[in-house]
Order: C-alpha cells, then sequence, then structure tokens
C-alpha cells in the first residue's frame, strides 16, 4: 500500500483534496467531480488509486456513483470550523457544580433503541459470538482460580498481548509497564489523583470530553478551558498562553479523534506538545480511546510516542472496540507509576480477572486487526449516513464538523437554539442526544449538541431526522 512521507495513505492524501475542494466550494451539492480517468492524469496516480479514493468519499456519503453518469457531491451540512471564537481573555480557571447542568437533564430516561447520547458501538459491530466462546473457555480453565483476585499490576497475558498492540499506535512498551484498570475512566481518574491535589489547575480541550469536568469536580479542581480546533485540536498560542500565566498542574486531553470534536493533534504538534510539557514539568494526560477507530487505513500516533521521561500518561481501554461492559482498560504511568499503584490499592486492589483472561486469549488468537479493519469501515458509513441526515433535516445554517475517526459528530445550530431545551423534547420522545454544557466547565456551548453513530438504522435515521424537526422548531 503506497504512502506518503506523512503515513498517509496516497489514496487517503487524494481524498483529502477532493473533500477540500467540495468545503472550499470548488465543487458545489449537485456537481459532478472529474472522472476517474481524468483524476488519474491530474494526480499522476493509477486508476486503481483514484478508485480507492473515490471509494472512500462515496463510503463516508461526500459523493455518490451514479451508472453511466459518474460521480456527484452529495448534499452536506455546512463545515463547522470552530466551536467558539474565544481569546485568552476567556482562561479564567473555574469551578462549579456540574449539576447544575446536568441536574435537569435527568427528567425522562431514554429509549435503549434511541440512544444517540452514547459513545458506544451496535453489538452487531462486535465479535459477540468469539468473545464470549473466549470467556467461557476461560472460565472453564480457570475455575475456582479464575473467581479469585487479580491483583496489580493486572493478568500477564493481557499485558503481553497489549505490548504487542501498543506499537500500532506508535508506542513501545515492555508489560511491565502497563497497568491493568477497570476501563479508561479510572485509568486517567488514576492519573489525575497521581499528579494533582485539591486546589490545582489542569487544562483541559474546549469542548472537552463530559466525564473530565465530573472528575475535576469530584478531586476539587479547577479548570482552564483551552479553545480548540475541529480539525487539529488545542489553539497551540492559547495553550502556551495559558502555561505562561497559570500554574497548571497538567494538562488532559484526547489527542486523536477527540470527543467530541473528532480532531486529530498532527503529529508534529503532538511531539511539540510533549517535548513543550515536559520542559515545563507539567504533565500530559492522555486518552486514547478513540485512536484505533480512524476511518483511513493508517492509525494516528498517540502523544506517548514522543515521550522520553515518563512524563505521559497513557490511558486506554477496549470498551469503544470490543466490549465496554467487560471494562477491561490500561495505563501507562510513566514516571509516576508507584503512585498509580499506590491508589489504585487504595481504590479497588484489584481487576476483574476473568475478563482479563478472555480479552487476551481474543487478543492472542488473532483477527483483531480484521475486526477493526471491518469496524472502520462500518464506522465511516454510520458517520456518513449521520452527517448526511443531519443536512437534509435540521435547521438552515446548522454546521457540523467532519470526523475522521470516532463516534461522535459535533453539531452547531443557528445562533439562539438551546440544546437543553431540545434535549428535554427530543427525551420526551425517548430520543438521546448530549447537550453541548456538558462538554464545559462554565455552560459553555449552549447551541451545540453531540449525537453518536456507533449505531445506524432506519429507526436511528427517524429519530435523527425528528430531532431536525423539534430544532426547526425551537427557532420559530
Amino acid at each position: 500500500m503506497s504512502q506518503t512521507a506523512s503515513g498517509q495513505t496516497l489514496y487517503g492524501g487524494i481524498a483529502e483534496t477532493i473533500l477540500q475542494a467540495i468545503e472550499g466550494g470548488s465543487y458545489r451539492e449537485g456537481d459532478r467531480i472529474p472522472s476517474i480517468r481524468v483524476q488519474s492524469r491530474h494526480f499522476g496516480v493509477s486508476l486503481n488509486t483514484v478508485k480507492e479514493a473515490y471509494s472512500l468519499l462515496e463510503s463516508q456519503r461526500y459523493i455518490e456513483g451514479r451508472p453511466q453518469s459518474g460521480f456527484f457531491v452529495r448534499r452536506r451540512a455546512l463545515p463547522l470550523t470552530r466551536s467558539l471564537d474565544e481569546g485568552t481573555e476567556s482562561l479564567d480557571p473555574t469551578t462549579m457544580n456540574i449539576c447544575r447542568i446536568m441536574g435537569p437533564l435527568q427528567e425522562k430516561r431514554e429509549d435503549p433503541g434511541l440512544r444517540l447520547s452514547m459513545a458506544n458501538l451496535d453489538p452487531e459491530l462486535v465479535p459477540e459470538k468469539r468473545l464470549n466462546a473466549s470467556l467461557v473457555d476461560q472460565a472453564r480453565l480457570w475455575g475456582a482460580r479464575g473467581l479469585e483476585y487479580q491483583f496489580l499490576p493486572g493478568d500477564q497475558g493481557l499485558r503481553e498481548e497489549i505490548a504487542r498492540w501498543s506499537p500500532t499506535a506508535g508506542v513501545i512498551v515492555s508489560p511491565d509497564d502497563i497497568l491493568i484498570t477497570n476501563g479508561c475512566t479510572e485509568a486517567f481518574h488514576l492519573a489525575l489523583k497521581a499528579t494533582c491535589k485539591p486546589g490545582d489547575t489542569i487544562a483541559v480541550e474546549s469542548p472537552t470530553y463530559g466525564s473530565f469536568p465530573l472528575l475535576a469536580q469530584e478531586m476539587d479542581l479547577r479548570v482552564i478551558e483551552i479553545p480548540s480546533d475541529p480539525r487539529d485540536g488545542l489553539d497551540w498560542e492559547i495553550l502556551r498562553f495559558a502555561l505562561d500565566h497559570h500554574p497548571i498542574r497538567a494538562l488532559l486531553l484526547v489527542a486523536n479523534h477527540n470527543n467530541p470534536q473528532g480532531s486529530v493533534i498532527p503529529d508534529d504538534r503532538k511531539q511539540a506538545l510533549v517535548e513543550l510539557l515536559e520542559s515545563r514539568g507539567i504533565p500530559l494526560i492522555e486518552d486514547d480511546v478513540y485512536g484505533d477507530l480512524g476511518f483511513g487505513q493508517v492509525r494516528p500516533r498517540a502523544c506517548k510516542t514522543f515521550d522520553r521521561t515518563g512524563n505521559v500518561l497513557y490511558c486506554n481501554s477496549f470498551s469503544k472496540t470490543l466490549a465496554p461492559g467487560w471494562r477491561v482498560g490500561w495505563i501507562l504511568p510513566g514516571r509516576f507509576k508507584d503512585r498509580v499503584v499506590s491508589i489504585k490499592s487504595l481504590m479497588n486492589l484489584t481487576t476483574t480477572s476473568v475478563t482479563q483472561k478472555a480479552v487476551a486469549a481474543f487478543l492472542k488468537e488473532g483477527g483483531y486487526d480484521k475486526h477493526l479493519r471491518r469496524l472502520r469501515a462500518r464506522l465511516a458509513e454510520n458517520m456518513g449516513a449521520l452527517h448526511e441526515t443531519v443536512a437534509r433535516s435540521f435547521p438552515l445554517g446548522t454546521r457540523t464538523t467532519r470526523p475522521q475517526g470516532g463516534l461522535s459528530l459535533w453539531i452547531e445550530l443557528p445562533s439562539g437554539t438551546d440544546s437543553l431545551d431540545l434535549y428535554r423534547r427530543a427525551l420526551h420522545e425517548g430520543i438521546g442526544l448530549s447537550p453541548g454544557p456538558a462538554f464545559s466547565t462554565s455552560g459553555r456551548y449552549g447551541n451545540y449538541l453531540r449525537l453518536c453513530s456507533g449505531f445506524w438504522n432506519p429507526r436511528i435515521e427517524a429519530a435523527v431526522e425528528r430531532l431536525g424537526r423539534l430544532a426547526g422548531n425551537l427557532q420559530g
């Protein structure tokens, strides 16, 4: 497979160039784009390479092929270029009671079949039979021993398999570097407790993953939100300003396919970020749970790739790729290992034993990479379908991100539309969504929302269309 110097596939680069032309207005909705043969000559590549590029764009519903006519641009929502246009004046550390936002959101439970608020996979997208067979086999194999505590650092076989898989993210580790945790949430909870104390200030992306503000509140931490770009992540200049003017104790981020925007920090900036924080003695807590869910063929590297001193605490899990209910995660705590082990020992001492062994056996027998290829293709299709449905159903002026991986679509509604109001109205019809203020410590993003693409079927499509009509009603 041909790749560019940056590691991107050749056809992926061509698809990106065509997409930029579409979003830049060179091709409008309904326009016919140049034929495969014309593009082959234009880019100086084979016909098959262009076919792969068009297939990728078609799977994500940016274009559509019409028999005997060629390829045409499909309808898309306007691209969201920046969630909020904020400067350094918004960087005052914040403490708040997040229940002020989340409390009113518990009026009625959503229909499990319409749970667009959850970044989870449709069970049809995971190898359920193989996983369950692995669990049964391990329970039989270990018998009563499988019911015993699995003490730190966790199952040896699982840590060996994680160490073998980690180079796909650019991370070279020994099994001894790895501690198994109860999902990724416990991993970055441990990381925060190992690096911060009550009253400290941490920095997060803005918008940020909703659990980060909740953890900050639970630990009595102050939070600075660093504005981020939907494509490339953290605003570099504002981050540097914050580091210069505030006593930031740690930076917590999702570098790859960020939740909720889907951004991916470029490799050169990841390296510069790691080196900058290292020079200031500020730990970087990296959540890479979506790293394996990119829609392309090349997995983005983790920030941990560039860590030379153990200053990056890397957190991950199998919750987004295999079995969320099994809660099998891990942390590479670097130079904070002793502190993390001590905290984990006090918190719960252990992690479920049989599920660790079942995941280890599943990984060892092979096929995880093949599973991920299929999963990525389906998620790309789901995201394309979600994006297209939002484009045709939501009010004029709606903007969205165009994530190239992950499970989240971040949506900006027309100015004045209240996403909390939309949330309440949708819940009365059993439809779940995540309102924008849940992704901020200070109640920002009042006219934003997140929808997730782990599920897609006619019923979900109808629910998204209904959300669009409800959002339109809020305008009038």
